[in-house]
C-alpha cells in the first residue's frame, strides 16, 4: 500500500493539514495548549508534529510559554524543549534546544546520525525556522555540524 516515497509524503501532508492549529488568544483560559503543525525543511524533508505549551504569563496582546516539541518526517525526527512568545495574528517566536535523528535520505546530511543544537523559529502566518546542530554520533564525512532551515504551518 505505502510502497514509494510519494505515498509517504502525501500521507504526512494530509495528516499535517488535519492538524493545523486553532487560533490561540492571549486570554485563553487553558494553561496548556496543544499546537500541531507541518514543516518542510532540512534534514527531515516533510514532517508533522506538535508541541505542548505551558502558558507562563499572558497579557492582552500576547502570551509566553515553555514547551515540549516533537516532529517526525520522511527522513528524520526531532524533539526539543523551548520558550515561545506568541502574539495574535498568529505571530511570534520560539527558542529551542533540540535533539535530531536522521534516516533514509535526509536533505543536506547523511542518514543514521544524531545531532543536538539550538533553533529559532519566527511566525507571521507561516513559521520560518533556522538551527545550528552538532553531531553526537554517526559517521558521514563532513556532517560534524549542520545548519537546519525550514518553513511550515503551526509549531
Amino acid at each position: 500500500m505505502w510502497r514509494n516515497r510519494r505515498d509517504h509524503i502525501l500521507l504526512l501532508v494530509a495528516v499535517g493539514l488535519l492538524l493545523i492549529p486553532r487560533p490561540v488568544s492571549a486570554q485563553d483560559s487553558s494553561r496548556r495548549v496543544l499546537v500541531p503543525g507541518v514543516r518542510v525543511g532540512t534534514p527531515e524533508q516533510i514532517a508533522v508534529g506538535g508541541g505542548l505549551l505551558w502558558i507562563q504569563s499572558s497579557g492582552t496582546d500576547h502570551f509566553t510559554a515553555i514547551g515540549l516539541f516533537g516532529e517526525g518526517g520522511v527522513a528524520g525526527a526531532r524533539m526539543g524543549v523551548g520558550y515561545a512568545n506568541v502574539s495574535p495574528g498568529p505571530a511570534g517566536f520560539q527558542l529551542r534546544t533540540s535533539i535530531m535523528r536522521t534516516w533514509g535520505e535526509p536533505w543536506s546530511v547523511g542518514p543514521n546520525q544524531t545531532f543536538v543544537g539550538a533553533e529559532v523559529r519566527f511566525t507571521i502566518l507561516v513559521t520560518l525556522s533556522a538551527g545550528y546542530f552538532l553531531r553526537l554520533n554517526g559517521g558521514s564525512p563532513g556532517d560534524s555540524r549542520h545548519f537546519s532551515f525550514g518553513i511550515g504551518i503551526g509549531l
